[in-house]
C-alpha cells in the first residue's frame, strides 16, 4: 500500500524548501535500485510483520547497503535506513539515461540537498542525462550545465519520438470513474469522466496510454489498464488517427450535456471548483443539469437560470429511479465526518489483483451513505478518479486533513488497502495522537471490521503519516486489506463485502461518539 508518511521530498520548485536537510558529506552508494511498485512499504525490519516507517513511491532511488535474499537494507531520504522488498526493485544502470523533467519548474542545484545554491530552474518536459545517483538524488547535465535536482521528479524519457502502435477494438472501462484527456499523460486536461462499464473504440496506444473515442464521439486518452477487452481486435495496416502530441495543450470544446442529479439530500451548485467555494444553490435530487467544462472531476453546470461549478460524481446520464434513502436514525445527528478515499488521479494505489485508488473510493462512497443513514454529514475528499489537489504529491497529502480542518469536522477517516508478499493478508489501522481520540476510533472500527467482513486481525498501530499528523480532529488511517492477497483482493474488491467494510466503518465510528 501507498502509505501516507511524511514526504521527505522537499519539492525543488522555484521557492526553495529547509524542510529537507542533507549530509554535507556526500557519498557515491555503490548500488543504486529504483523502485517499480507505485507504492512500497519502508519496515523496521525483513519481513512483513515488522512495523512500516515509511513508504517510497514508483521511480525513487535508494542506496542499498545489504541486498539481502527477498529483503534489500537501503538508504533512502535524508540518511533515513530501513528495509523493503527486492521483488519491487531493479538495478539502476546510468549509462547515458534520459529522463524529463515533470514538475512545471525544477530546481537544478550545486549539490545533493534542498540547501544547496540553485543553479538553473528546469521547466516541466526538459530533458536531462543523468550521470549518477547520490540517495534521492541525481547528478545531471543539462544545457550545457551540470547539478542534482530530486529523481523523483523525473520520468523516463526517450532520445527518439515513443512508438505508437495502432489498432481498432472495443474495450470497456474497468475503474469506478476514469479521467479520459487530451494527451497521453496525467499531465493533460480532462476532456470528461467515464464511468465503469463504458464502452470505447481504441484507436491507437501511445505507451501505456490509449487514444479513444466514446460512443457520445468524445476523444482523448485514457491509461490503458483500466480497460479490458470486450470483443477481438481488428489490426489495421495504417494508422487510422494521428494525434500529435502538443507542448503547450489546450482543453478541446466540450458540448454542453443534459445530465441528472444523483444525490438524495441535493446537489450543492458552488461558484468555483471545489467544496472551498461558496454555494450558490442546491440542486434537488433527480433535477436535469446542463454539463459541459470538466476540470479535475468538477463540471460548469447550468440549473435553471443559475451557473457554477459542481462535482460530476454525483452527475449520471438518466433520471434515477431509485427511491431517496429512508429517515436518517439520527445516531450521528449534528455530526461531520471526512472521508478520505486514498490516492487518485495521478497519485495511484498499490496495484494487485485489484486497484487500491478503486475499492477505496468503492468503500468511502458506501460508507459515506451509512453514516448519512445515521444522520451525519458527510464530506469526501474525492468522490471519482481525481487527487485531491493537483499542485503536487506534498500539496494532495496536505489538502485531505486541511479539509477537515477547514469544515471543521468531528472525525476524519481515511480509506486504504495494502500491499506486500502475497502471504500478507488481513486489515489494520494506524493513529497518530491517541490524546484527542486516534487510538480510540482506530480501534473502534478495526473491531468492527473484523466482526463484521472475518478478515485477519492486524494490529492497531501508531503511525507518523502525514494525513494524520496534518489532522486537527480525532483522525485514523485503515488498511481494509492487501490489494496483492488474492484472499483479500477478493473481499475488499467484492461490492458485498465493501459493503460489510462500509457498515463497520460506519458503526465505529457511531461508537467513538
Amino acid at each position: 500500500m501507498k502509505k501516507i508518511t511524511q514526504s521527505l521530498m522537499a519539492m525543488s520548485l522555484v521557492i526553495p524548501s529547509a524542510a529537507l536537510i542533507q549530509s554535507t558529506t556526500q557519498v557515491e552508494a555503490q548500488t543504486q535500485k529504483e523502485v517499480t511498485s507505485p507504492s512500497l512499504n519502508v519496515r523496521t525490519g525483513p519481513g512483513t510483520n515488522y512495523k512500516i516507517v515509511d513508504w517510497l513511491q514508483k521511480g525513487e532511488i535508494v542506496n542499498v547497503l545489504k541486498d539481502g535474499n527477498k529483503w534489500d537494507y537501503i538508504e533512502f531520504g535524508n540518511g533515513k535506513k530501513g528495509y523493503i522488498s527486492d521483488y519491487y526493485l531493479k538495478t539502476v544502470t546510468v549509462s547515458d539515461e534520459l529522463r524529463s523533467v515533470t514538475p512545471y519548474w525544477l530546481t537544478l542545484r550545486n549539490g545533493a540537498g534542498d540547501k544547496y545554491q540553485p543553479i538553473d530552474y528546469l521547466k516541466k518536459g526538459t530533458t536531462v542525462k543523468v550521470i549518477s545517483y547520490t540517495g534521492n538524488w541525481a547528478k545531471v547535465s543539462v544545457n550545457g550545465k551540470t547539478g542534482y535536482v530530486y529523481s523523483s521528479y523525473l520520468s523516463k524519457a526517450s532520445s527518439t519520438p515513443s512508438k505508437t502502435s495502432n489498432v481498432e477494438e472495443t474495450q470497456t472501462v474497468t475503474a469506478y470513474w476514469l479521467t479520459l484527456r487530451n494527451g497521453p499523460s496525467a499531465s493533460y486536461k480532462e476532456v470528461d469522466f467515464l464511468k465503469k462499464g463504458t464502452n470505447v473504440t481504441v484507436h491507437s496506444y501511445n505507451g501505456k496510454w490509449a487514444y479513444v473515442t466514446t460512443t457520445e464521439g468524445k476523444k482523448g486518452y485514457v491509461y490503458s489498464s483500466y480497460l479490458s477487452k470486450s470483443t477481438t481486435s481488428t489490426p489495421v495496416a495504417t494508422p487510422a488517427v494521428t494525434k500529435p502530441i502538443e507542448k503547450t495543450p489546450t482543453t478541446p470544446a466540450i458540448s454542453a450535456v443534459t445530465k441528472y442529479v444523483n444525490a438524495a439530500d441535493g446537489l450543492n451548485l458552488r461558484t468555483g471548483r471545489g467544496v472551498q467555494n461558496k454555494i450558490v444553490v442546491k440542486i434537488p435530487y433527480t433535477a436535469s443539469v446542463k454539463v459541459s467544462d470538466v476540470v479535475n472531476g468538477w463540471a460548469k453546470v447550468q440549473y435553471g437560470n443559475y451557473t457554477g461549478y459542481a462535482s460530476v460524481g454525483y452527475l449520471v446520464d438518466s433520471k434515477p429511479n431509485v427511491t431517496k434513502p429512508t429517515q436518517a436514525t439520527g445516531e450521528l445527528k449534528g455530526k461531520l465526518i471526512v472521508l478520505d478515499p486514498g490516492h487518485g488521479g495521478q497519485f495511484a494505489g498499490a496495484q494487485g489483483f485489484v486497484a487500491e485508488e478503486d475499492v477505496n473510493l468503492q468503500i468511502a462512497l458506501k460508507t459515506r451513505d451509512y453514516l448519512q443513514a445515521k444522520g451525519a454529514q458527510v464530506v469526501m475528499t474525492r468522490i471519482s478518479d481525481t487527487a485531491c489537489s493537483n499542485a503536487g504529491y506534498n500539496a494532495d497529502l496536505s489538502c485531505r486533513p486541511n479539509l477537515a480542518t477547514k469544515m471543521g469536522a468531528d472525525a476524519f477517516i481515511s480509506i486504504h488497502a495494502n500491499s506486500g508478499a502475497a502471504s500478507a493478508s488481513g486489515a489494520e489501522s494506524f493513529w497518530y495522537n491517541s490524546s484527542r481520540g486516534d487510538q480510540k476510533l482506530a480501534t473502534l472500527i478495526l473491531d468492527e471490521i473484523i466482526e463484521e467482513t472475518g478478515m485477519k486481525k492486524r494490529p492497531v498501530d501508531y503511525a507518523n503519516f502525514a494525513v494524520l499528523r496534518g489532522s486537527t480532529v480525532p483522525a485514523t488511517l485503515i488498511e481494509t486489506g492487501f490489494v496483492t492477497n488474492k484472499s483479500d483482493a477478493a473481499k475488499i474488491g467484492s461490492p458485498t463485502y465493501q459493503d460489510k467494510f462500509a457498515k463497520a466503518i460506519a458503526q465505529g465510528i457511531q461508537e467513538f461518539f
